[in-house]
């Protein structure tokens, strides 16, 4: 149906059984994701790649599928965070007092290993970070790290499992709530934040429905948005050091150092006045 509109796709598309669907959609996210990651490496690179996988399931499934997915992927968050480490022998997985901290460190001693011009913005980010490292209360959980939709497995409007385990340990759970928002976007008029798509909850929602379900205080989320802005501005910054080094080739590449002033602003604003 090559010369199909949007709206006749759709139709098309919900005309079909389950099965066809999932085998459908599943094809065309591979396909996908393999464009993805061999041609683009823009400044929107992570919104967009969440922004299309989920105008797919827009078209395929509807606003209101889409709404639920995500709720359910902040509710499958919370119910990572309400696992007892002990209980499942993870009691040593990591250490979570201290992380915040260890954070911090840890993301500035990586900028460091990657410095190839001045980033006076980032580096006020990290100290106003440092200076106000709040204390974890609730004894840590689990926290994977790096959560967003494109980590995850969905069948359906049910988050199945989650991917990309490597940077998971023991530590504070709004870390996580935190990067998460940070991955959604910020308004639904940016075309690139996923909070654009037909159906998708905006922050308040995702905020309320973790708040609701996990039992968290979470009316204070300023710090960690300003770490996770932080982190993604450093992890930004070593791939534009990579490719100035010639260890990362591709098109793109050369303007995803473009991306880490704006996230050192973002996370400023995001920290609020001192």
């Amino acid at each position: 149906m090559p010369d199909a509109s949007l709206p006749e796709l759709a139709r098309s598309l919900r005309s079909l059984g389950a099965g066809e669907l999932r085998a459908i959609f599943s094809v065309a996210l591979m396909l996908f994701t393999m464009f993805l990651l061999t041609s683009l490496a823009d400044i929107n690179f992570l919104g967009t790649f969440q922004n299309c996988i989920l105008r797919f399931c827009a078209i395929a499934i509807g606003p209101s599928a889409v709404h639920d997915l995500i709720i359910d992927l902040v509710d499958r968050l919370v119910d990572l965070h309400a696992i007892d480490p002990a209980a499942v022998g993870l009691g040593d997985f990591g250490r979570p007092d201290g992380y915040n901290e260890r954070q911090v460190r840890r993301w500035k001693k990586q900028l460091d290993g990657s410095r190839s011009r001045d980033l006076p913005e980032l580096d006020a980010l990290h100290d106003r970070l440092a200076a106000s490292v709040p204390v974890t209360t609730d004894g840590g959980t689990i926290v994977h790290g790096d959560y967003r939709i494109d980590n995850a497995v969905a069948v359906g409007t049910s988050i199945r499992g989650v991917l990309d385990w490597e940077m998971s340990t023991l530590g504070d759970p709004l870390a996580d709530l935190a990067l998460l928002l940070l991955y959604t976007g910020r308004t639904a008029d940016d075309s690139t934040s996923v909070l654009s798509v037909p159906g998708h909850p905006d922050l308040s929602e995702m905020i309320a429905r973790y708040a609701e379900r996990s039992g968290r205080d979470v009316s204070d989320l300023r710090w960690y948005r300003g770490l996770a802005a932080f982190k993604l501005a450093v992890i930004s910054e070593g791939i534009y050091y990579r490719f100035t080094q010639g260890l990362t080739v591709g098109a793109g590449f050369d303007r995803i150092g473009e991306r880490v002033a704006p996230l050192a602003a973002q996370g400023h604003e995001l920290l609020g006045e001192d």
